[in-house]
This record gives C-alpha cells, sequence and structure tokens, in this order.
C-alpha cells in the first residue's frame, strides 16, 4: 500500500474463478471521501495485471460497489461511537480526525 496526497493505491494478486482460477495482479487507487460523518473509499482507477489489463474499466464499478458493501457491513472503518469530521492525505499517511457521537 502506498499514501499519496492524491490517493492510496493498494497492490494485491486476486484468483478469478471464471478464469480457470488464474491468479491476476491488481493496483486499485483509491480516494478516502467522508459522507454522512463517515469515511468511505472510491475507487479511482484499477489496474489489471497481464492479459487481463484491458477489463481493468469494467472492474472499477464492481470494486466500488463491493467496497460499499463491505464497509456498511463490517461497520465501516471508524467505529460506530465516532463521527468523521475531516480527512487529510499526506505522502506516507492519512489523518481522520473523529468526534464522539453524542
Amino acid at each position: 500500500m502506498e499514501v499519496h496526497k492524491t490517493g492510496i493505491t493498494l497492490f494485491s494478486t486476486v484468483t478469478l474463478s471464471q478464469f480457470a482460477g488464474a491468479e491476476v495482479p491488481i493496483e486499485v487507487r483509491v480516494m478516502p471521501t467522508v459522507r454522512a460523518e463517515r469515511l468511505n473509499l472510491e475507487v479511482l482507477e484499477v489496474r489489471l495485471g497481464g492479459p487481463y489489463a484491458a477489463m481493468s474499466s469494467l472492474i472499477t464499478p464492481l470494486l466500488n460497489a463491493g467496497l460499499a458493501q463491505g464497509l456498511s457491513e463490517n461497520g465501516g472503518l471508524v467505529p460506530s461511537d465516532l463521527r468523521v469530521v475531516a480527512i487529510e492525505l499526506e505522502e506516507g499517511y492519512l489523518l481522520v480526525a473523529t468526534r464522539p457521537r453524542r
């Protein structure tokens, strides 16, 4: 993972069951946002490696939907008794300002 002022880049390898379990390198650039006093991640760009690179743009909406669902099911990235008031990206780290919910 790399954190920059322009976003956070995540690196991984995924297994695509639709393609005989092929392992594909993936790079995802996300931007943290505050929505309804919660920290969310918006997918800005997806890059698949190898012969699947052309499918990268098709994956972006799926990842956005999956992140939104995962964050809501797991209570988000910040404990529910806190509300997010601001976020700031710096080179190498993310600052999240919170306040207790009343």
